[in-house]
C-alpha cells in the first residue's frame, strides 16, 4: 500500500502542502477515532474540489494518514460507510491525477517544441541576419539623418542583429512567464529552466555588447554634429537662419531614428536631452525661416512655368506626330528630369507630376494599342506555329505505321523529307529534340528492315560472307553513331543548368540512346555467331 501511495504521488504540482500541516494539528486535538476518520475524509473531499487545481499533495498527505485509523476500533457499519466513502475519494483522486498528468505531459511537449525552436534560430542567428540586411536593411537609408551618414552600414548591420535578439529575447522571457504558471514536476520544469538558462547566455550578453555598441557609435555621431554646427565656437546665427528648416528637420530625424535603435536608456536620455538644446537654439530664426520659405516659394513658381510650357510643348509635338512613341517618351522624360533638377516645392512638384501624368494619357493609351497589336500577332504566329509542329507530328507518327508497307527507298525519301521540315520549322531545342526522338526510331525501323532483308534470303543466297560482314560493319557503325550520341546527352546533363524539364528531357533521349544500343549490341552478337557457324562448316 505505501509503495502503490508513493506512485500515485508521482504529481504533486509545483505549490507546496499549506494546508495539511495546520489540518493535522486540529486532527490530533480530536480524540475519538471515528471523528477523526470522518475530518479526514471530509478534507479530502474539500482538497480535491478546489476551483482550479485540486489540492493532490494535500489529499495523498492525508489519505496516508487515514489507513492506521482504519485498523482502529470502529464500528462495523461506520467503518463500512467510511471506507467505501475512502475509496471512492481514492478512486476520484487517482482518476484526477491521470488527467493532470496527460495535462501536464502536453504542456511539457508544447515548452520543449517551443524552446526548440528558439534554440534553433538562435544558432543560425548571425546567418539570418545577414541574410535579412541584404534583403532589406533597417533601418532604410531615407529615414537616415545627414548626421549619420558616415556610419550607415554599420548602424544598420547592428540593428539587423538587435532586430533578431530582441525577438530571441522577448520569446525567452514570455516562455520563462509560461513555464513559471504551468504545473508540473519540479525535476522536470528544473530542467526546462535549464535549457532557458542556456539560451539567456546566448542571447543577453551578445545583446548587451551590440546595445552598447549601437549606444557608443549613436552618441559620437550625435556629439560629432554637435561640435561642428552647435558648439559655441562654431554655432553662427546669421549662418543657421539661412539653414533652419535643415537643422529642424535633422534634429527631428535624430530624434525619430534614436526611436528606433536598441540603445540604452542613459544615452537615449542624454542624447535626446542635446538634441532639445539645440531646437531650443534655433528658436526665433521662423521670421528668417518663412523669408527663406517665401523665396522659395517665388523661385517655384517661375520654375513651374517653365515645366508646364515644356509640357505642353510637348503634348503638341505628340500631336504633330503621334506614330513616334519613342521620341514622344523620350521628351516626356526628358521634362521629369528637368523637374528633379530645379528647385521646386512640395505641393508644386505634386502638382505638376499631376499634369504631366494627364499629359501622358495619350501616350499611354497609344502604347497600350501598339502593344494589344504586337500581342494579336505574335498570337497568329503561334497558333500557325502549333498548327505546322502538329502536321509534322502527324507526317511522323504515319510514316512509323507505314514503315512495314513501303519500301525502303520511299521510307529513307520520307524521312529526309521530314528531317528538311524540321530544320526549316522556327523550333527551340528541347522541342527539335522530342521530332529527332522520333525520326531516330523510324530510321531503326528503316535499317532494321534492310537488315532482315539481308537475313532473309535462302541459304545459297546467304552462304557469302561477304553479304554478312557488310551488316556487322553497318550495325558497328550505328554502334558507334549511337555511343557518340549517349556521350553527347551525358556531358549536357553534367555539364549544364538545366531546369527540371530540360533534364527530363535529355535523360528520357539518353535511355532511349542506350535501348538503342542494348538493341544494336545484340544485332551484333547475332552476326558474329552467325560468322564463327559459318566458319565451322
Amino acid at each position: 500500500m505505501d509503495q502503490m501511495l508513493s506512485a500515485e504521488e508521482g504529481l504533486l504540482g509545483p505549490k507546496e502542502t499549506e494546508k495539511a500541516p495546520s489540518f493535522f494539528k486540529k486532527l490530533a486535538e480530536i480524540p475519538s477515532c471515528e471523528e477523526k476518520l470522518r475530518s479526514s475524509i471530509h478534507f479530502m473531499k474539500e482538497a480535491l474540489s478546489q476551483v482550479g487545481s485540486p489540492h493532490l499533495r494535500d489529499f495523498w498527505e492525508v489519505r496516508r494518514l487515514c489507513l492506521p485509523l482504519f485498523k482502529e476500533e470502529l464500528a462495523p457499519p461506520v467503518r463500512t460507510l467510511l471506507w467505501e466513502e475512502y475509496i471512492a475519494l481514492t478512486r476520484e483522486g487517482r482518476r484526477l491525477k491521470n488527467l493532470l498528468d496527460e495535462e501536464t505531459s502536453f504542456a511539457i511537449e508544447q515548452m520543449e517544441i517551443a524552446i526548440q525552436a528558439v534554440e534553433e534560430e538562435v544558432a543560425v542567428y548571425p546567418q539570418k541576419a545577414n541574410e535579412n540586411f541584404e534583403k532589406n536593411p533597417f533601418p532604410a537609408s531615407s529615414q537616415f539623418p545627414k548626421a549619420l551618414e558616415q556610419n550607415i552600414e554599420k548602424f544598420q548591420r547592428l540593428q539587423a542583429k538587435l532586430d533578431l535578439l530582441n525577438v530571441y529575447a522577448l520569446r525567452v522571457n514570455d516562455l520563462r512567464k509560461e513555464l513559471i504558471k504551468t504545473d508540473m514536476r519540479i525535476r522536470q520544469k528544473n530542467a526546462l529552466f535549464g535549457r532557458l538558462s542556456v539560451l539567456g547566455d546566448a542571447i543577453f550578453p551578445p545583446r548587451k555588447e551590440l546595445i552598447k555598441e549601437i549606444g557608443e557609435l549613436f552618441a559620437q555621431d550625435i556629439q560629432s554634429f554637435l561640435d561642428a554646427y552647435f558648439a559655441p565656437q562654431t554655432f553662427r546665427y546669421e549662418k543657421m537662419c539661412h539653414s533652419v528648416f535643415f537643422f529642424r528637420e535633422e534634429i527631428k530625424s535624430l530624434q525619430a531614428i534614436a526611436k528606433i535603435f536598441t540603445i540604452n536608456t542613459q544615452v537615449f536620455t542624454k542624447t535626446r536631452q542635446q538634441l532639445s538644446e539645440c531646437w531650443d537654439k534655433l528658436r526665433g530664426m521662423e521670421k528668417e525661416l518663412k523669408k527663406e520659405y517665401s523665396e522659395q516659394k517665388q523661385k517655384s513658381m517661375e520654375n513651374c512655368l517653365l515645366v508646364r510650357a515644356k509640357i505642353q510643348e510637348a503634348v503638341r509635338t505628340f500631336e504633330q506626330n503621334s506614330t513616334d512613341l519613342e521620341q514622344a517618351s523620350k521628351q516626356f522624360d526628358e521634362i521629369l528630369r528637368f523637374m528633379k533638377g530645379v528647385e521646386l516645392i512640395a505641393s508644386d512638384v505634386r502638382a505638376l507630376k499631376d499634369e504631366l501624368r494627364k499629359a501622358r494619357e495619350p501616350l499611354y493609351q497609344k502604347q497600350d494599342e501598339e502593344e494589344a497589336k504586337r500581342q494579336e500577332k505574335g498570337l497568329a504566329e503561334q497558333q500557325k506555329r502549333n498548327q505546322q509542329i502538329q502536321e509534322l507530328k502527324e507526317a511522323v507518327e504515319r510514316l512509323q505505321s507505314q514503315v512495314a508497307t513501303l519500301t525502303v527507298e520511299t521510307l529513307e525519301k520520307e524521312v529526309e523529307t521530314l528531317k528538311n521540315q524540321l530544320i526549316a520549322l522556327p523550333l527551340p531545342k528541347v522541342e527539335k529534340g522530342v521530332f529527332e526522338k522520333a525520326l531516330k526510331k523510324v530510321r531503326d525501323l528503316i535499317e532494321e528492315k534492310k537488315e532482315q532483308t539481308f537475313l532473309d534470303l535462302s541459304d545459297s543466297e546467304r552462304a557469302t560472307l561477304e553479304n554478312l560482314t557488310l551488316v556487322l560493319d553497318q550495325r558497328k557503325q550505328r554502334r558507334k553513331e549511337v555511343k557518340a550520341q549517349i556521350e553527347e546527352y551525358r556531358k549536357i546533363l553534367g555539364g549544364s543548368t538545366l531546369d527540371f524539364e530540360k533534364a527530363i528531357l535529355y535523360n528520357d533521349l539518353m535511355n532511349t540512346e542506350k535501348e538503342r544500343l542494348e538493341k544494336i549490341d545484340e544485332g551484333i552478337e547475332e552476326i558474329d555467331q552467325k560468322i564463327i557457324a559459318f566458319k565451322r562448316r
